[in-house]
C-alpha cells in the first residue's frame, strides 16, 4: 500500500506540476501579446506623428525664410533710400558752395594719388 500511496502522491505532483506550468505558459503568452500590442501601438503612434511633425517643421522653416527674405528687401530698400538722400545732399552741397566742393575733390584727390604712388613704389622697393 505504501508503494501506490507513494505512485498516487508523485502522479498527483506531475499532474500539478503540469497544470502550473500550463498556468505559467498562458500568462506568459497573455504578457506577450500585450508587449507586442502596446509596441504596435507606439509604432501607429509614431507613423501619424513624425509626418505630422516633420510637416511642422518644414513649414516653420518656410516661414522663417520667408521672414528673412523680407527683412533683407526692406533693409535693401531703405540702403537706396539713404544713398539717394546722401546724393541729393551732395548735389545740393555742390551747388551751395562749388568752391569748397572743388578744393575738398581736389584734396581727396591728391590724398589718393598720394596713397597709390606711396603703395607702388613700397611694392617696387620690396622686388
Amino acid at each position: 500500500m505504501n508503494t501506490s500511496n507513494t505512485i498516487k502522491a508523485a502522479s498527483d505532483l506531475a499532474d500539478s506540476a503540469v497544470a502550473i506550468t500550463d498556468k505559467a505558459r498562458v500568462a506568459t503568452k497573455q504578457a506577450a501579446d500585450t508587449v507586442a500590442d502596446e509596441i504596435e501601438s507606439g509604432v501607429d503612434s509614431l507613423r501619424k506623428t513624425v509626418p505630422e511633425a516633420l510637416s511642422r517643421a518644414t513649414a516653420q522653416a518656410e516661414d522663417l525664410a520667408r521672414l528673412g527674405i523680407e527683412r533683407a528687401r526692406r533693409a535693401s530698400g531703405a540702403v537706396r533710400q539713404q544713398a539717394v538722400r546722401m546724393g541729393d545732399q551732395t548735389v545740393g552741397y555742390i551747388k551751395d558752395e562749388p568752391v569748397k566742393s572743388m578744393l575738398i575733390a581736389a584734396a581727396a584727390g591728391a590724398a589718393t594719388a598720394l596713397v597709390v604712388g606711396w603703395l607702388s613704389r613700397s611694392r617696387s622697393d620690396r622686388e
